[in-house]
């Protein structure tokens, strides 16, 4: 991720609590510089870690017991938390406290489906305060990521075939893409096939599988008639033959939707 923070961004770190060194006390603990790092992200979500430099400049040791921490999201509070710690700095030493933050910005598909037709970044940040000894010592820092894309769903290939002793076969390629830089799990990509105007079969294709961050999977669906299934439900078994497939892609909160339909030529099963 981009450590070049935005205009936004940046009023966003200025309008959290300062990340200024605490100016001493008994303890003469300061901060140093913070990051912030997006762990994973997720279409739902993401996970980050802020880390604080910590200089015990005293003659004694300090135990860090507390993170008191709130994440903002473009200017709005989206999460609170309280972090028991037992982090102890000698005198004269210098540590690290580790504040982990969940920020979850779509919960529903529509509010997914919004992000998505987003173009500006999304800025957040995580601020708060340490309870270090008897010092109270505040950290903040600000980060922006990509807005989520919604996957995407397509159908690649349809072949309608039919023999005298095997019967009629439809099968078509249906693509799933992920095009954001992080992985997507799919809850399963339900699909129905339509022949000649007439159900043919669904399914449930897909479920548990993980996208790689800008990858995509192809899913080979079929359906499969003996010759007498096919003069029971009146389908041809030459020429051409009208066909529909449709789906919705679930990975949660993410619904997809495709729909693609055309003409197929009814090949031999010799051919």
């Amino acid at each position: 991720m981009s450590r070049i923070l935005s205009a936004a961004c940046a009023a966003m770190l200025l309008s959290c609590a300062t990340a200024k060194p605490n100016p001493g006390g008994e303890a003469g603990v300061t901060a140093g510089e913070q990051r912030l790092d997006e762990r994973e992200q997720r279409l739902s979500g993401l996970s980050a870690l802020l880390t604080v430099p910590l200089t015990n400049s005293g003659v004694a040791p300090v135990r860090v017991s507390s993170a008191r921490f709130e994440v903002v999201l473009d200017g709005k509070v989206v999460n609170r938390g309280e972090l028991p710690l037992s982090t102890e700095i000698a005198a004269g030493a210098e540590s690290s406290v580790e504040v982990p933050a969940e920020l979850e910005y779509a919960q529903s598909a529509e509010e997914l489906q919004a992000l998505a037709d987003r173009k500006a970044p999304l800025s957040y940040a995580v601020r708060g305060v340490l309870a270090v000894g008897s010092q109270e010592i505040e950290f903040a820092r600000a980060s922006e990521v990509r807005p989520p894309h919604l996957p995407t769903v397509s159908m690649d290939s349809v072949e309608v075939l039919f023999g005298s002793e095997s019967g009629l076969t439809v099968s078509a390629g249906l693509m799933v893409e992920n095009p954001n830089p992080f992985a997507v799990t799919l809850q399963g990509l339900r699909w129905k096939l339509l022949l000649g105007g007439k159900p043919l079969g669904e399914d449930t294709v897909g479920r548990g599988e993980v996208l790689k961050a800008a990858s995509h999977v192809r899913f080979e669906v079929s359906v499969a008639l003996d010759p007498g299934e096919v003069k029971e439900r009146g389908l041809p078994s030459s020429g051409s033959v009208a066909y529909e497939v449709s789906g919705q892609l679930e990975a949660a909160p993410a619904l997809v939707e495709m729909k693609q339909a055309g003409q197929a030529k009814i090949l031999s099963a010799g051919e």
